[in-house]
């Protein structure tokens, strides 16, 4: 089952973090269908509520994961980013990246 780990960063070193998993339904790659997770997830951090722009979409839609930093909260916040990312521990690679072979 998929789930989606949220990370409080605060000068570089995460400040607290949280793994909440995702239903069938919103595990799909669209960030507007796991709105109502990262709500939950930032009530039990004790954070506003970040707002989703297209370029969230974007980034979550390719690689999995996106970051908010003040300019995407209506509220001030007392951290310098929260980065929301999927885990889905079925569509794991089978071996590490080794930049050697790639060149």
């Amino acid at each position: 089952m998929a789930e989606l780990w949220c990370r409080i960063i605060k000068k570089h070193r995460i400040a607290n973090h949280l793994t909440e998993p995702l239903d069938e339904a919103a595990s799909s790659v669209s960030l507007s269908a796991i709105s109502d997770t990262v709500e939950e997830v930032c009530r039990r951090l004790d954070v506003p509520r970040p707002i989703f722009l297209s370029k969230h979409e974007r980034e979550y839609a390719a690689n999995g994961k996106t970051y908010f930093t003040q300019d995407h909260f209506i509220e001030r916040i007392t951290f310098d980013r929260l980065e929301i990312e999927r885990i889905d521990p079925n569509n794991k690679p089978d071996k590490p990246r080794d930049p050697r072979s790639e060149a």
